[in-house]
């Protein structure tokens, strides 16, 4: 008999993946100088911290437009998704910009989200994916 309680879906989200980065022109994992891979960690989008990080942004919109159906300029949809994926990254690896070694932290994620869509793009996918969380998860 399935045991629908196996599926603990929340708890697989916030133990969390890691997003191993691709090149956005060629697909082909980026490493450091070392050889050791661009990584990122985070959690899924049925942990606690996806769900209250998009009730913030759903209220962000609701009262900034009462009342109203205004669509979502293409900035403002960047800077939500930035803060939603910043709200679920919990580390990262070899993130190097300008030549310097980029501190992990929510603010930091959330600038590397905005300032570079193509990462925002492939965190977004593992981190909406419940394949890439679980005991069976699939690998990136």
């Amino acid at each position: 008999m399935l045991d629908l309680s196996t599926f603990d879906l929340e708890a697989d989200a916030v133990r969390g993946a890691t997003v191993r980065l691709l090149n956005p022109r060629n697909g082909r994992a980026l490493a450091a100088d070392d050889g050791s891979p661009v990584e990122i960690q985070v959690q899924g989008s049925d942990a606690p911290a996806y769900r209250a990080a998009q009730r913030e942004v759903r209220q962000k919109i609701d009262a900034r437009h009462v009342g109203e159906s205004v669509p979502l300029t293409p900035e403002e949809l960047s800077e939500h998704t930035a803060s939603v994926l910043a709200a679920v990254t919990t580390g990262w690896r070899n993130i190097v910009v300008d030549g310097q070694p980029w501190e992990f932290n929510r603010e930091a994620a959330a600038a590397l989200y905005r300032r570079f869509a193509w990462i925002a793009v492939q965190v977004d996918a593992t981190v909406t994916d419940r394949n890439r969380f679980g005991p069976d998860a699939l690998a990136a």
